[in-house]
């Protein structure tokens, strides 16, 4: 079966995520800004109510993740996010 290509961001989120000791995402939205965090880091700009086309690359990326099924929604809000064993099966060492 052939293997999906993501562009950049993608592939950092993904790498990020792997090395998460929970292997978790959360994407929260707050009055403020949005933050994207995984492994302690915030992949969104500092400013980011002022970059939405940095915010949106970023959602769209967080998507093409979940619909290419490497990364699955856990709860009820589609904030927290979990690598999924796909993910692992891929043979792709955290980095």
């Amino acid at each position: 079966m052939a293997q999906p290509c993501f562009g950049l961001h993608p592939q950092r989120l993904l790498k990020e995520a792997a090395k998460d000791p929970a292997g978790i995402v959360q994407f929260a939205h707050y009055g403020t800004g949005d933050e994207l965090v995984t492994n302690d880091r915030n992949l969104l700009p500092d400013d980011n109510r002022a970059d939405a086309r940095a915010t949106a690359a970023w959602e769209a990326a967080l998507k093409e993740l979940v619909d290419g099924g490497l990364l699955a929604a856990r709860g009820t809000a589609e904030e927290i996010f979990e690598v999924t064993k796909k993910r692992l099966r891929r043979g792709q060492p955290p980095a």
